[in-house]
């Protein structure tokens, strides 16, 4: 079962969405992918404690009070890609800005840093140079641009 709340914001009607204890959606009314991860069938609830904290913490943050993400208790749904990506849109400072291709480069950069984990542990029961010729700038950037277009 999934819950539901509306807010009245400054850019427009925003409904919330929770599983009862964690903000699992946030959308503006008539969005392109409006209520897109939300699958359940959904009961309007504003009283739920998780809404009645978002809806406060929307407060301060139209009213330019820059109101700390982590104050908010955040399940959102989505891919694993996307969930990267939110991971990194919360770390984003007030005043700050970010492309989509910085966004894209720093997951690559983290699964290249698992990549050569994990290639580092084989090479250690296997010879060296295979972990050196696997890391080498153009195999690099081949794995990087065949990842990123997996995902788009």
């Amino acid at each position: 079962m999934i819950y539901t709340a509306h807010y009245k914001s400054p850019i427009g009607e925003i409904l919330l969405a929770s599983d009862g204890y964690s903000l699992i959606g946030l959308w503006l009314e008539n969005q392109k992918y409006f209520l897109a991860t939300i699958k359940e069938e959904t009961i309007d609830k504003p009283d739920l404690e998780v809404f009645i904290q978002t809806q406060l913490w929307l407060d301060n943050y139209f009213d330019r009070r820059k109101p700390s993400i982590k104050e908010l208790p955040l399940a959102p749904r989505g891919t694993p890609f996307r969930q990267e990506v939110w991971q990194i849109l919360c770390q984003i400072p007030y005043g700050q800005v970010i492309t989509y291709g910085q966004i894209a480069k720093k997951i690559a950069e983290r699964h290249h840093k698992q990549t050569m984990s994990a290639s580092h542990r084989r090479s250690c029961r296997t010879q060296s140079y295979f972990y050196y010729y696997s890391l080498s700038p153009c195999r690099w950037d081949q794995w990087k641009f065949n990842w990123l277009c997996r995902w788009h």
